[in-house]
C-alpha cells in the first residue's frame, strides 16, 4: 500500500459525490487506509473500524453487530467462542404494560396551590397520592451460542476486528494447520444473524455448537427448552432455543431463536441439545429470533421454515447486506489528522495511551470515537432507535430496565442522527415516539385533565403510559413531548419531507400545543402563565430538597417553542389558521409565556421561580434546552442569554460522573460556541475508564454499567465543534477547539436542507474551503466566527447585516458551490505555558504578561510551552535570578506572525502544597484533586458568613492519606483551613482532620459535618521532616464525605 495514502486522502476522495434519495452522502468506494493490520496477506486493510490483538474474556469487552432488530456481541477465546443474542423486543413481563396512570386531575387545582404557598412537598404528596412506582419492563438478552472446537499446537496470531463499513466481526488466529477465520454479522437485508467459520486451506475441522439461556441474572420464572434437530441433508442441522415468561397481562409470553447449521462437507450430527459438525472446510449458521404473544407460536415453525429457504452463500447474504449498511456508513467521514501508528495499535493499548496522557486528546482515538459512535447508532436503530445499551446486553438486569430514558439520555443518543445524515435512525426514533401518541393523550386526561400530549420520562418501548411517579415526580414533567418531538421536527427541517411533516409530524404537534392552551390556566402578577407543578428531570432546588417546582426552565422552553413550532407548521400547511382557531390561540397564549431569569451568580437559573435557588452539582443540565438542541440563545439575538447559558454550564458540578451528564453540558457548551469546554467533556470520557474495548462506553468511570449514551453522542459534539445551523443560516467552525487546527468532514447535513460536502480547515494556515450544496435555491448566511479576511468562489457572496464575520451566499437548487475563507491573523501561537511542569491556570494566548509567585530561596522555575500545532516556532530566554523574567517566543515559519509571552517571578514566603509532588496519596473515592474538590469543582468550604471559595488547596474523600517530605522547609509552618465541601448541597457526610509532623499529631479537628464551619490549621514545623494529612470517616461510614484540605501551604520563616 502506498505510504502516502491517508483518511484524509480517502475524505477527499469520498467526498466528491453527490446526494442521494435518503438524503445523505453517497460516497464512492474508498482506497484502503492502512488504519489496522490485514488479517492476512489477501485481505483488505480495514478502512474504518477497529482490531484488538487479545481476546475478550466478558461480554462487556465483546465486538457487536446489528441490524437495528438483532444484534449480536462476539468474544471468548479462540477455540471456544462465545455469541450472546440480542433483539429489540425482548423486555422482561412484570406487570406494568398498558397500567395507565391513575386519574388525579381533580387534586391539581389543590396542588397547585400548595405549590404557590411553597408547600412543595405537601404538593408533591398529594399529586402522588396512592400511587406506587412501577418500572419499566427491563431488557434482556436472548440466548448464548458456545462454538467450541478442538485444535493443534499453539494459537498465534491471534485479533478481532469490527469493520465499521460492513457491519462485520472478524476473529482471526493461527495454529499448525493454518489461519482460521470467523465472521459474524447481522443482515439489514435478510434480518439474520450469520456466522462463517473457516478452516484453513486443504483442512477441516470438528465443530461443537452447544446453545443455552444460562445467562447471569437469569429469572427464575423464565424457563428456556433447547431442541437440536437434524436438517434434510446430513450436511445441515437447526438448534432451537425457546423461553418462556411469566404470564402478565398485555405481555408477551414466549421468545425463540432458531440456528440453521450448514457444512461445506463432512457431516452435521445430533447429540442431546448439541449440534456435532465433522469434517467440514466450512460452516455457515444462519440465525432468526421472535418474540410471541401467543404461546403456540413457539411450535409454528416459522423461523424454521424462513431459514430452510435460504440458499444463499455467505459471501452472498454479506453483500445484499453490506450494499444497504455501507450506504449509510459512508456518508459521513471524519478526518482530524490522527496517527496512522496509533491507528495501527489494538484498542487495548489505544485506550490505554489516551489515559497515560490525559492532559490532550489522541486524535487517532477520537477519530475512532467518531466512527465507533455512527455504527453504534446505525447499528442499533431500525425497530427502534438505542436503548440505555444500544442494541446489547449480556446479562438479565440491566441498569434502569435497559429502557428509553426519555428525559435525557434517548435525545442525547439520536442527537447527531439528522445532521450525520442518517435519516434510517429518524425513522427508527420516529418509530418509538410517534406509536405512543395515544397514550401521551391518556397521560394528559387522566393526570391534568387536558387534551393534548404529555410525555412519559422513560418507556420499554412498548407503551408510552406515564408512571414514574415519586420519589421521581416524573408526573410533573411536561415538557416531554416537545422534547420528544423536537428531533423529529429537527428531521424535517433537514430533509424538507412535508409528506412526513403533514402526515405524521403534524398531528402531534397539534395536540402537544393544544395541551398547553388547557395547562397554562394560572398566571402571576405581571399576567406571564406559570408552569405548575414543573420539574426540572431529576434536580431539585437547593432550599427546597424537592423534585416538584414552578418553571423550570426546561418545562418553559418547551411550552414555549411547542407553541412556536405548531404556529409555524400549521402556517406552512395552510391549516389552524382561520378564526378562533389554533394559530391564533397559541399566538395569544404565547405572548404570556413567562421570560427566563438570571441569576445573582450571573447564570441561566434551572427555576424561573423567584424563590427557588440554583442547585448547581447535578449530573443533568436541562435548563440549557433553550441552547440545545433548540435555537433560541445566540450571541447576536440574545447575548445576555448567551453569557448566562456559558455561566451556567461553568458553575455545574460534575455529580456522580455520569457519561450523560458530561455529553449533556458539552452539547450546551458547543452550542454557546465554547469549543473549550466541549473539548474537556470529551476528555472526560476518553481519560476516566468509560471505554470497553469495543469502544462502547460506561455509565460511570471504572466501566461502571454498560451503557451507550456517550458512546453515539459523541458524534454529535464533533459535528457540531464543526458545523451549526439553522434555516438560512450556516455556520462553519463554530466551536473549533484550538487542538483540532486542521482536519476535514464531509457528508454533514444541515438544518435547512444544505448539505456541507466537504469542509477542510487549517487554522495554521488560516484558510478553511467549503463545498455546499441546496436542495432548494436560497439565499444563507454563513458565518466564521473567526473572521473572514476573505471569500473567493462561485457564486460571489455578498455582506451581512451582522458584521465582517458573516457574509450572505446564494446557493442554486442542486448545485455545488465551492468557496473558500481566509482567516484573520490568529491572536495567540501557544496553547499553554507551564512552570516546573504546572500550567499557568487563566493562561490566555492573548494575555502576554504573567506573574508567578516561588518561595524564597527557590532555584528560578523551568518554563516551558505547547504551542498550538507544529508550525510555530518557540524559544525561552530564561531567567538567571530571583526576581527575575523568562520571555517565551512564539512565531510562524514564514508568516510574520511573532508573540513574546512574560513570565515574572515573585519570591513569596510561602509555598502551596498542591504545587508540590506528596510522596503518597490515598483516597477513600475516586482521585486526590489538586486546586479542585473531590469532583473536580472550585474548593468551596462553609465561612462564617456563608460558603468560601478558595483558589489553592487540595480535595480528598474519607478514609485519606497524604503524606509530604518537608526536606528545605524544617523552619515553616503549616497552614490551611478544613472543613466538609459545599459541593454536597446539604447532603454531605461527617469527617475528622488530624495533622502529624513525623509522628505527632499536632492538630485535630473532632467531628465536622457539612453544616460545621471551617477550621484553621497553624502548625509550626520545628524541624521536623514528614507532614501527613488524614482524613477520617468520623466512624459512621465514607459516604458523602467530601473533605478539603483549603489554601494549604508552608510558611517559611
Amino acid at each position: 500500500m502506498p505510504a502516502d495514502v491517508s483518511r484524509r486522502r480517502f475524505l477527499m476522495t469520498s467526498a466528491a459525490a453527490g446526494l442521494g434519495a435518503a438524503g445523505g452522502l453517497m460516497t464512492t468506494a474508498s482506497p484502503a487506509l492502512g488504519r489496522t493490520p490485514p488479517e492476512n496477506e489477501d485481505d483488505d486493510v480495514l478502512t474504518r473500524g477497529i482490531f484488538d490483538s487479545a481476546p475478550a474474556t466478558s461480554w462487556e469487552h465483546a465486538f457487536v453487530s446489528g441490524n437495528g432488530d438483532q444484534g449480536v456481541m462476539v468474544f471468548g477465546e479462540p477455540r471456544a467462542e462465545t455469541i450472546i443474542y440480542n433483539n429489540h423486543r425482548y423486555v422482561l413481563p412484570n406487570g406494568s404494560a398498558g397500567v395507565e396512570p391513575p386519574k388525579i386531575a381533580g387534586r391539581l387545582e389543590e396542588m397547585r396551590d400548595l405549590c404557590l404557598a411553597g408547600d412543595f412537598a405537601g404538593a408533591e404528596n398529594l399529586f402522588n397520592g396512592d400511587w406506587r412506582l412501577l418500572h419499566t419492563q427491563t431488557y434482556h438478552p436472548g440466548h448464548r451460542m458456545r462454538l467450541s472446537m478442538p485444535g493443534q499446537g499453539t494459537v498465534s496470531g491471534y485479533g478481532r476486528v469490527t469493520d465499521f463499513r460492513t457491519g462485520e466481526v472478524r476473529v482471526h488466529w493461527s495454529d499448525e494447520t493454518g489461519q482460521w477465520v470467523r465472521r459474524s454479522f447481522v443482515s439489514r437485508a435478510d434480518n439474520v444473524v450469520a456466522h462463517h467459520i473457516v478452516a484453513p486451506a486443504g483442512n477441516t475441522m470438528t465443530l461443537t455448537i452447544t446453545c443455552d439461556g444460562n445467562l447471569s441474572g437469569r429469572p427464575g420464572n423464565v424457563a428456556y427448552a433447547t431442541i437440536a434437530t437434524a436438517g434434510d441433508a446430513p450436511n445441515e442441522g437447526y438448534v432451537d432455543v425457546r423461553a418462556t415468561y411469566p404470564e402478565h397481562p398485555n405481555s408477551a409470553r414466549a421468545f425463540q431463536a432458531v440456528t440453521r447449521v450448514v457444512s461445506d462437507g463432512g457431516t452435521v450430527t445430533v447429540d442431546g441439545t448439541t449440534l456435532r459438525v465433522s469434517d467440514a472446510s466450512s460452516v455457515l449458521l444462519l440465525t432468526a429470533s421472535d418474540r410471541y404473544f401467543d404461546l403456540a407460536a413457539l411450535d409454528g415453525g416459522g423461523l424454521r421454515t424462513r431459514l430452510s429457504g435460504m440458499d444463499e452463500t455467505y459471501s452472498q447474504l454479506r453483500d445484499r447486506h453490506v450494499s444497504i449498511h455501507q450506504r449509510i456508513y459512508d456518508r459521513l467521514i471524519l478526518d482530524l489528522g490522527g496517527d496512522p501508528a496509533d491507528h495501527a495499535l489494538p484498542t487495548t493499548e489505544l485506550i490505554a495511551r489516551q489515559r497515560a496522557d490525559p492532559g490532550t486528546l489522541n486524535l487517532a482515538l477520537l477519530e475512532q470515537i467518531f466512527d465507533s459512535g455512527r455504527y453504534f447508532l446505525l447499528s442499533s436503530s431500525g425497530y427502534l432507535p438505542p436503548r440505555l445499551t444500544g442494541l446489547w446486553t449480556g446479562g438479565w438486569g440491566a441498569a434502569w430496565s435497559g429502557d428509553f430514558t426519555t428525559d435525557a439520555n434517548v435525545n442525547l443518543q439520536v442527537a447527531g442522527m439528522n445532521i450525520g445524515a442518517m435519516p434510517e435512525a429518524a425513522e427508527a426514533y420516529a418509530n418509538l415516539v410517534l406509536n405512543q401518541v395515544d397514550d401521551w393523550k391518556v397521560n394528559a386526561r387522566n393526570i391534568y385533565g387536558a387534551d393534548g400530549l404529555m410525555a412519559p420520562t422513560r418507556t420499554d418501548g412498548e407503551n408510552g403510559f406515564m408512571f414514574h411517579f415519586s420519589p421521581w415526580a416524573g408526573q410533573m414533567w411536561t415538557a416531554g413531548a416537545n422534547w420528544l418531538l423536537y428531533p423529529l421536527y429537527e428531521h424535517y427541517l433537514v430533509t424538507g419531507d412535508e409528506d412526513f411533516l403533514r402526515r405524521r409530524l403534524l398531528p402531534a404537534l397539534i395536540q402537544t400545543a393544544t395541551f398547553y392552551e388547557g395547562f397554562l390556566t394560572r398566571t402571576d402578577d405581571d399576567g406571564n402563565v406559570i408552569f405548575v407543578p414543573s420539574m426540572s428531570p431529576e434536580n431539585h432546588p437547593a432550599n427546597t430538597n424537592r423534585l416538584t417546582t414552578i418553571n423550570a426552565t426546561m418545562d418553559v422552553a418547551a411550552g414555549k417553542n411547542a407553541l412556536q413550532t405548531a404556529i409555524e407548521v400549521c402556517q406552512r400547511l395552510g391549516v389552524q389558521t382561520g378564526p378562533g382557531q389554533g394559530v391564533e390561540r397559541w399566538t395569544a397564549l404565547l405572548a404570556k409565556i413567562p421570560p427566563y431569569r438570571i441569576n445573582d451568580e450571573g447564570a441561566l437559573a434551572e427555576w424561573g421561580w423567584p424563590t427557588l435557588q440554583d442547585a448547581y452539582d447535578h449530573r443533568h443540565s436541562s435548563h440549557v434546552y433553550p441552547a440545545w438542541p433548540l435555537h433560541e440563545i445566540s450571541p447576536e439575538e440574545t447575548p445576555e442569554l448567551h453569557a448566562a447559558v456559558q455561566r451556567a454550564l461553568d458553575l455545574r458540578g460534575d455529580s456522580n460522573r455520569s457519561a450523560h451528564g458530561f455529553l449533556q453540558r458539552g452539547l450546551g457548551a458547543v452550542r454557546v460556541k465554547d469549543g473549550q469546554y466541549g473539548y474537556e467533556m470529551l476528555k472526560k470520557i476518553l481519560t476516566q475508564d468509560f471505554l470497553h474495548r469495543s469502544l462502547m462506553t460506561s455509565h460511570n468511570p471504572g466501566l461502571h454499567i454498560y451503557n451507550a449514551d456517550a458512546a453515539n453522542a459523541m458524534p454529535a459534539i464533533l459535528m457540531e465543534m464543526l458545523v451549526y445551523s439553522k434555516p438560512g443560516v450556516v455556520e462553519l467552525l463554530p466551536a473549533l477547539p484550538n487542538q483540532l487546527a486542521r482536519g476535514s468532514v464531509a457528508g454533514i447535513r444541515c438544518l435547512g436542507r444544505v448539505a456541507v460536502e466537504q469542509l477542510t480547515w487549517d487554522l495554521d494556515r488560516r484558510h478553511v474551503q467549503a463545498k455546499l450544496r441546496s436542495d432548494v435555491t436560497q439565499d444563507i448566511t454563513l458565518i466564521s466566527r473567526r473572521g473572514i479576511k476573505r471569500v473567493t468562489g462561485r457564486p460571489s457572496t455578498a455582506p451581512s447585516e451582522l458584521g465582517d464575520f458573516a457574509r450572505v451566499v446564494t446557493l442554486p437548487a442542486g448545485v455545488p458551490v465551492n468557496l473558500r475563507i481566509e482567516l484573520p491573523t490568529p491572536g495567540h501561537l501557544l496553547e499553554s505555558i507551564a512552570t516546573d511542569g504546572k500550567q499557568l491556570p487563566d493562561f490566555d494566548g492573548y494575555v502576554t504578561e504573567y506573574t508567578v509567585q516561588v518561595p524564597v530561596g527557590s532555584p528560578v522555575p523551568d518554563v516551558t510551552a505547547v504551542p498550538v500545532s507544529a508550525r510555530v516556532n518557540v524559544s525561552i530566554e530564561p531567567a538567571t535570578a530571583l526576581p527575575g523574567t523568562t520571555l517565551v517566543h512564539a512565531m510562524v515559519r514564514h508568516e510574520d506572525l511573532e508573540r513574546t509571552y512574560a513570565i515574572h517571578f515573585e519570591p513569596v514566603n510561602f509555598t502551596y502544597l498542591s504545587d508540590r509532588a506528596w510522596v503518597s496519596a490515598t483516597t477513600g473515592w475516586a482521585n486526590v484533586q489538586r486546586d479542585r474538590s473531590i469532583d473536580g469543582n472550585p474548593i468551596t468550604l462553609r465561612g462564617p458568613d456563608g460558603p468560601v471559595t478558595y483558589k489553592k488547596g487540595i480535595g480528598t474523600h474519607a478514609v485519606s492519606e497524604i503524606v509530604y517530605d518537608l526536606e528545605g522547609l524544617e523552619n515553616g509552618r503549616f497552614q490551611c483551613f478544613v472543613g466538609i465541601d459545599q459541593e454536597q448541597s446539604g447532603t454531605g457526610g461527617s469527617v475528622t482532620f488530624d495533622v502529624y509532623l513525623d509522628n505527632d499529631r499536632v492538630f485535630s479537628s473532632g467531628s465536622m459535618a457539612y453544616a460545621s464551619a471551617q477550621k484553621f490549621v497553624d502548625a509550626p514545623i520545628e524541624g521536623r521532616h514528614t507532614l501527613r494529612l488524614v482524613v477520617g470517616d468520623d466512624g459512621n461510614g465514607i459516604g458523602n464525605d467530601h473533605a478539603d484540605w483549603a489554601d494549604a501551604k508552608i510558611t517559611l520563616s
